[in-house]
């Protein structure tokens, strides 16, 4: 019985040091600890209602036990699930400890929906907490402003990584990054060896395309 107990013991402590190790994500971009995201997507569901939903989603390094807790600073009740689990819309909403295994990636499904449209901002907390010591283990804000700039890269796994206003590219040889609106002309462009980045808060609305290390994308700014 002594050695079952140390095995549960141990077993517990494992998944709750797993719990150090997960991390948010955000359109696929790992997003650092206390970062911040910021989106201004709106949806109109087949009932007419309007929806913000951010597409972030958790991932384990380790096998872990987590629960996720999100606050809404803004005022607005917001709906949670997570892991399957689902808890009634409020300003702050929990999921009950859900275990990842090692490598595992989970959507965290969480959205705002009104009859009207969302003009205003709706800012909100999100936590990973460990279950047992229910201490936080990673926290990020996630935004939304709709009058914040949307940008959506297409094809922008090469090499590029779009992350809150910002290109980050990175290359293992001399290459160069630059930047054509629609009508082709050339408006930014850079020398490239290693990492680098190109901010998008210059940008007007339109149509861009890039081209990085002899590769192409579109970036569509709304």
């Amino acid at each position: 019985m002594k050695k079952f107990l140390l095995l549960a013991a141990f077993s517990v402590a494992a998944m709750t040091a797993g719990a150090q190790n997960v991390k948010f994500f955000y359109q696929g971009n790992e997003v650092p600890k206390d970062g911040t995201v910021v989106f201004s997507e709106v949806t109109e569901t087949p009932f007419g209602e309007y929806e913000i939903k951010p597409d972030i989603k958790l991932k384990a390094t380790n096998q872990a036990t987590v629960m996720v807790k999100v606050v809404c600073t803004t005022g607005q009740a917001v709906n949670l699930c997570f892991g399957g689990e689902c808890g009634v819309a409020a300003t702050t909403v929990s999921s009950p400890g859900i275990v990842m295994g090692a490598g595992q990636m989970l959507n965290l499904d969480y959205d705002y929906a009104s009859d009207n449209a969302i003009d205003y901002i709706v800012s909100t907390d999100v936590y990973v907490i460990d279950p047992i010591s229910e201490a936080t283990v990673n926290k990020i804000t996630v935004k939304f402003d709709p009058n914040a700039q949307s940008v959506k890269g297409v094809n922008a796994d090469n090499g590029i990584a779009y992350r809150n206003g910002t290109f980050v590219f990175n290359s293992s040889e001399s290459t160069s990054f630059e930047l054509f609106n629609c009508a082709g002309q050339k408006i930014a462009g850079s020398s490239v060896n290693g990492a680098g980045e190109f901010s998008t808060a210059s940008l007007q609305p339109g149509v861009y395309v890039y081209s990085f290390g002899g590769k192409k994308g579109k970036i569509i700014v709304k």
